[in-house]
C-alpha cells in the first residue's frame, strides 16, 4: 500500500459538490483536475449531524462485513465500498471537504487514484509490508512523495518511476506522463469507435480518453 498525501486540487473538487448538499455521487467525469490529467477520481460520502471522525468510523466499520477475496459477506458490493477505496492499495492523494446546511453536514473525500471495480475484492496485496519498495518504505507504506502517474500511467513502487501507456509509442511524456503529444498516432482500434457516441465513450470511459486522444477530442 501507498503512503497518501493531501491533495488540495482534490479537495477543491469536493468543496463544489459538498456545497451542492446532496447524498448523491456527482459524476466521476466531472472531478477531472487540470492537475491530475487523465486520472479519474474515487469519492466516499457522509452525512449527518456528526464531524469527520465519526464519517471515518463509519466507512472503516464496514471492514467488518468485508473479506479479503470475497469482498462483501452480505453480498452486496456497496456495503463495503467506502472501506475498498480507503484501503485501495494503489491510492495515494486525498483531498476532502465540509458543507454545512442548518444542522447537517455533508461529508465528501476525493481519492486518486479511483478503486478499479475488479480489484474491490482485493484492493490490498497481501504478502509483507514494503515488499515491493524496499529502498522507499515509510512505517511499512511505499513512499513516493505523493508521485502519481498520469494518463494511465504505471508507477513502479520500487524506483518511483513512470511507465507511460502504450510504452513505447506513448503519446505521453515527462517524468509523470502528464504531457500529452498530439504528433503520435493513437493505435488502430481507436478509429473503430462510432462518432454518434464519441461524447458519451469518452466520459464514461476513463481508459478511452487516454488510449485513444485523438478520437476523444483531447488534442484539439
Amino acid at each position: 500500500m501507498m503512503k497518501m498525501v493531501w491533495d488540495e486540487a482534490l479537495a477543491e473538487e469536493a468543496m463544489k459538490h459538498a456545497l451542492r448538499y446532496s447524498m448523491e455521487h456527482d459524476n466521476y467525469y466531472d472531478r477531472y483536475s487540470d492537475s491530475l490529467p487523465g486520472v479519474a477520481t474515487g469519492q466516499n460520502l457522509c452525512y449527518g449531524s456528526i464531524g469527520w471522525s465519526d464519517c471515518l468510523n463509519k466507512w472503516f466499520k464496514e471492514g467488518d462485513d468485508f473479506e479479503y477475496g470475497t469482498g462483501s459477506l452480505t453480498g452486496n458490493a456497496w456495503d463495503v465500498l467506502h472501506a475498498a477505496q480507503i484501503l485501495y492499495w494503489k491510492t495515494n492523494r486525498i483531498g476532502c471537504a465540509r458543507g454545512v446546511c442548518g444542522c447537517s453536514a455533508y461529508f465528501v473525500c476525493n481519492y486518486a487514484y479511483t478503486l478499479v471495480w475488479e480489484e474491490y475484492s482485493v484492493p490490498w496485496k497481501n504478502g509483507v509490508p514494503c515488499e515491493a519498495c524496499p529502498n522507499n518504505c515509510v512505517d511499512g507504506l511505499c513512499d513516493c512523495g505523493g508521485k502519481m502517474c498520469m494518463n494511465d500511467g504505471s508507477l513502479d513502487l520500487g524506483t518511483c518511476e513512470c511507465t507511460c501507456i502504450n510504452h513505447p509509442n506513448s503519446p505521453f511524456q515527462g517524468d509523470e506522463c502528464q504531457s500529452l503529444n498530439c504528433a503520435v498516432s493513437s493505435p488502430g482500434y481507436c478509429n473503430g469507435y462510432t462518432t454518434d457516441l464519441q461524447d458519451m465513450y469518452c466520459r464514461i470511459y476513463t481508459n478511452l480518453r487516454n488510449e485513444c486522444p485523438h478520437f476523444c477530442k483531447r488534442c484539439e
